[in-house]
């Protein structure tokens, strides 16, 4: 699932609030660019340069509007996000505490220096910045996502819980807020629960196609699959040209055991995107889970071709060429066996460094070790006859 990110963009938004107010009151062609404080003209250059990742410019122009306003805290909080990007955390907090000092009233330095603070494991400070936070606006929900997110990392489910459901009560249509919040009860294995937050909010941006594709998960994981289906149903209508979504679908469907019709939809998804690998991956492996091993190898392989770098068409040849094995095993062909074990062993070796697979190849790998010396075992045997 999703993992927690500070939203330090925050700061972002004065800015074209400030450019709204101005020009909904007057016709288009009337704004005039003198109106604009040279200040925020710097800023809004710095945050051109800054989402081209020209950092260099960015720093260049963000410093230059501090230069002409030394209280703008949209600036302070920007240089300070930049730093936190390219690594340098140090100046990072130091222009955090700036933002604080100069904008006693803004929030978003508190929320970036305690953001800083919880990935270094200094829960306390954290906690103190965001009460610090808390009392500049305690409506301010922001505060409470990056506060539950501390007590979370800390361990204390309560808290955590507590401050996400305070959180939701002062402003169910925080997004943001509420799909954390979500991901939390499902990494504590809390679905039914995570299905609920998303029903709310599914009723707040009902035409959020994220929100709707994460209640259809959510209902998923809860194993409530004609609610998934229906909420993919509904995306696939509105959406119809997302091959994600046709994808999604027929994994419903095949936890349905509706395979035809799971076949059809992962086609419709591969009809969509013939040049994009994961529809070839997931054709694939849902073609090796049928026992279909010939078309399914040759998708995967496709996906490999589109993408050389995807690691999970790796562990899926890993799998299909172990369940061709564990086949040949049991029909006591150990030539066979041991051949397709011995592709398998060296599948899951591409994927030995990925922090996602790692863990499941080397399981794999042993696995495979372990059939392999009983094959050895039986083919010694054998020659002996």
């Amino acid at each position: 699932m999703k993992k927690f990110i500070y939203f330090l963009t925050l700061f972002l938004l004065p800015i074209f609030i400030g450019c709204t107010t101005t020009t909904s009151t007057v016709k288009k062609e009337e704004v005039k660019t003198d109106s604009i404080p040279e200040s925020m003209k710097m800023y809004s250059i710095g945050l051109s340069f800054y989402t081209q990742r020209n950092m260099g410019k960015a720093i260049e122009y963000f410093s230059k509007a501090i230069e002409m306003d030394s209280n703008y805290v949209n600036a302070y909080v920007a240089l300070a996000k930049l730093y936190k990007d390219i690594g340098k955390r140090e100046e990072a907090k130091k222009f955090f505490k700036l933002a604080i000092e100069k904008g006693r009233n803004n929030t978003a330095g508190y929320i970036g220096l305690a953001g800083l603070y919880t990935e270094e494991k200094k829960y306390d400070e954290s906690i103190k910045l965001y009460n610090e936070a808390l009392k500049v606006d305690s409506t301010d929900t922001d505060v409470y996502l990056g506060l539950a997110y501390t007590y979370q990392q800390m361990g204390d489910i309560n808290k955590a819980d507590s401050i996400y459901r305070m959180g939701m009560r002062i402003n169910p249509e925080n997004i943001a807020l509420a799909r954390h919040f979500a991901d939390y009860l499902v990494e504590q294995g809390r679905y039914k629960e995570a299905a609920e937050v998303y029903e709310n909010l599914v009723k707040v941006a009902p035409n959020n196609k994220e929100v709707r594709e994460d209640l259809a998960n959510a209902y998923l994981d809860a194993k409530m699959y004609e609610k998934s289906l229906a909420q993919y149903d509904t995306l696939v209508l509105k959406f119809p040209t997302d091959p994600d979504l046709w994808i999604g679908r027929a994994n419903v469907l095949e936890k349905m055991k509706k395979y035809k019709l799971a076949e059809e939809s992962y086609k419709k998804a591969l009809s969509l995107a013939p040049d994009k690998a994961a529809p070839h991956l997931y054709i694939g492996d849902f073609y090796v889970r049928r026992g279909k091993f010939a078309k399914g190898e040759e998708e995967i392989r496709k996906s490999l071709e589109i993408d050389p770098g995807l690691t999970a068409a790796h562990v899926f040849l890993g799998d299909a060429y172990r369940m061709q094995g564990a086949r040949f095993y049991k029909q006591k062909k150990w030539k066979s066996a041991k051949n397709y074990y011995l592709k398998a062993k060296q599948e899951y070796s591409h994927v030995l460094s990925s922090p996602e697979f790692a863990a499941y190849a080397n399981k794999m790998i042993k696995h495979c070790d372990e059939i392999l010396k009983e094959i050895n075992k039986k083919l010694f045997l054998q020659g002996k006859k």
